[in-house]
């Protein structure tokens, strides 16, 4: 079984740890293949757009993705000025400017619809924080 777990807060996604193995035969798992050739892309747009502002760990099946956080989300941003609300958690894309949110709301629907095919071997949780 693959199971992801999202980590949520103020409707951000911070955190996906993406854990398991589809249960089918190794290297020719498709359930496991799809899972991990979206978590491998998006991790790759993150590290392109993020750099440094990504932390991750990849083994085994274990891969975890974390957002550092940012000195606007911290309130360490321009002095007197509140950082802007995050968009609410299922806003489409247009209301989402974050590339970093776009990237990773893109990999958790794509696992979703992975788990929606395959009920039995993809388990998506997600956390409010």
């Amino acid at each position: 079984m693959i199971r992801v777990l999202v980590h949520q807060s103020g409707g951000g996604i911070q955190r996906v740890q993406i854990r398991g193995h589809g249960g089918g035969v190794s290297g020719s798992d498709l359930v496991c293949a799809a899972v991990s050739a979206i978590a491998q892309t998006v991790l790759q747009g993150l590290l392109h757009y993020a750099g440094e502002g990504v932390r991750w760990r990849r083994r085994k099946g274990d891969l975890l993705i974390e957002l550092k956080p940012s000195p606007e989300a911290t309130g360490a941003g321009r002095s007197g000025e509140r950082p802007a609300d995050p968009p609410p958690a299922g806003a489409p894309p247009a209301a989402c400017p974050d590339p970093l949110q776009v990237l990773l709301r893109t990999l958790v629907m794509g696992v979703q619809s992975i788990a929606r095919e395959h009920p039995d071997r993809v388990l998506v949780r997600i956390r409010e924080a």
